[in-house]
C-alpha cells in the first residue's frame, strides 16, 4: 500500500521551478491571466448562458434572430476572411522580397522603417486617411480626379483600411520565417537542375506553410476584434459585429446582448485557431539543419523580378507615407476639403483642452 501512495505521488507530483524568482513570475503571470482574460471571459459566458438562474441558449436565438445582427456576424467573418488572405499575400510578398530580391541595406531599412508606421499608429489612422482622400471632398477623388459621387464607405474601403493596417504583423511574422530557411537548400535545388518557379513551390513556399497560417490567423483575428476602422467607413451599410456590440451596450444599455455578440466573436475566432493548428500539424516542415546557413550567390528571383518586386513594395510605402503626410496636412489647415488656411488652432485645443486625454492615454 504505501508504495501504491509512493507511486502515486509521484505521477501527481508537480515540478516547480526551484529559483523564487521564476516561480514569482510564474505566479504574476497566471495572476494577470486570471485577472485580465479568464475572470472576463467568465463574465461573458455567464451573461451568454444565464437566464433567471439557469442554463439557456434562448440569449444567442435572441440576438441571432435579429436580421441585422446575423447580417454582421455573416459581414464579420467575410472581412475577417478577406483581410486575413489579403494581407497574408501581402506581408509575404514584402517579406519575400526583402529576403531573397538581395536588397540593398538601405531599401531594407526603407521597407521596414514604411511598414511599421500602421503598426504602431491608432488602428482608425488609415480609415480616416482614405476619408481625406476619397471622400466626397477627398483630396484624389475630388481635388485631382474632379469626381463629386465617389462612394467611400462600405466593405471595399474597409478591407482596404484593415489589410494596410494588418498585413505589416504579417510582414514581420513571415521575414523572420524565410529568414531562418536555409537558403543552402535552394542552392542544391538549383545545382540539380531546378528552375526559379519550381524551387519556389516545393521548397519555399512549403517551409513557409506554418508562417503563412500563423499570419493568416494573427490577421483574421485582429479584423474581427477591430472596432474603429468599420466604426468610421462601414457605418449601417456594412454592420459587423464589434461595431453592433458597442451600439448594443451604449445605444440600447443592453449589457446582455453585448456581451452574447462578444461571445459569438470568440466562436469563428477559436474555430479558425483550432483548424489552423490542425492543418500544420498533419505535416513536418523541417529544414536539415534547423536554422539558416551562410547567405550564398544563387539568387532566388532574377535581377529584373527584384527590381519590379522592389517597385511594387516601394509604391504601396509610398501610398502608406502619404497618408501621414496627408493627416500631418489636415491637422494644420482650419477645415480640410473646405478651408485649407494654415492654422495650428487644432493643436492648441488638443494640448489644452484635450491634455488630461493624452495623459490618460499615455498612462494606460
Amino acid at each position: 500500500m504505501p508504495a501504491l501512495l509512493n507511486i502515486f505521488k509521484k505521477k501527481v507530483s508537480i515540478n516547480l521551478p526551484k529559483d523564487p524568482a521564476i516561480l514569482l513570475s510564474i505566479i504574476v503571470i497566471w495572476f494577470v491571466l486570471l485577472l485580465f482574460v479568464l475572470f472576463p471571459l467568465s463574465k461573458i459566458f455567464i451573461l451568454t448562458f444565464e437566464k433567471s438562474g439557469h442554463f439557456t441558449l434562448s440569449n444567442i436565438l435572441e440576438i441571432l434572430g435579429k436580421r441585422n445582427h446575423l447580417q454582421a456576424f455573416w459581414n464579420s467573418l467575410l472581412l475577417a476572411t478577406l483581410v486575413g488572405l489579403s494581407g497574408t499575400i501581402l506581408g509575404f510578398f514584402f517579406a519575400f522580397t526583402s529576403v531573397r530580391a538581395n536588397l540593398s541595406k538601405g531599401w531594407s531599412k526603407f521597407l521596414d522603417g514604411s511598414i511599421i508606421l500602421p503598426l504602431i499608429s491608432p488602428p482608425f489612422t488609415t480609415a480616416i486617411a482614405m476619408i481625406f482622400s476619397f471622400g466626397r471632398r477627398g483630396f484624389i477623388t475630388y481635388n485631382l480626379l474632379g469626381i463629386k459621387t465617389f462612394n467611400v464607405y462600405g466593405l471595399h474601403s474597409v478591407l482596404f483600411a484593415e489589410t494596410i493596417t494588418f498585413f505589416p504583423i504579417a510582414y514581420l511574422t513571415l521575414k523572420a520565417v524565410l529568414s531562418g530557411i536555409d537558403p543552402t537548400v535552394e542552392d542544391m535545388a538549383f545545382s540539380l537542375g531546378s528552375s526559379r518557379g519550381r524551387v519556389f513551390k516545393t521548397i519555399t513556399l512549403p517551409l513557409a506553410i506554418p508562417g503563412l497560417a500563423n499570419s493568416f490567423l494573427l490577421l483574421f483575428a485582429a479584423s474581427l476584434a477591430d472596432f474603429a476602422t468599420p466604426l468610421i467607413l462601414a457605418g449601417s451599410r456594412f454592420p459587423v459585429l464589434p461595431t453592433e456590440a458597442f451600439l448594443q451596450i451604449t445605444g440600447l444599455f443592453d449589457i446582455r446582448g453585448g456581451a452574447v455578440l462578444s461571445f459569438i466573436l470568440l466562436v469563428p475566432a477559436f474555430s479558425v485557431f483550432v483548424l489552423q493548428r490542425y492543418w500544420v500539424s498533419r505535416k513536418y516542415y523541417v529544414t536539415i539543419t534547423g536554422k539558416a546557413g551562410a547567405q550564398t550567390q544563387i539568387k532566388s528571383v532574377t535581377s529584373r523580378t527584384g527590381k519590379v518586386f522592389l517597385t511594387v513594395c516601394i509604391l504601396i510605402c509610398v501610398l502608406i507615407l502619404y497618408f501621414y503626410v496627408l493627416l500631418f496636412y489636415a491637422s494644420i489647415v482650419k477645415a480640410f476639403g473646405a478651408n485649407y488656411q494654415m492654422t495650428l488652432k487644432h493643436y492648441t485645443v488638443v494640448f489644452t483642452e484635450g491634455l488630461k486625454a493624452i495623459k490618460d492615454t499615455l498612462f494606460i
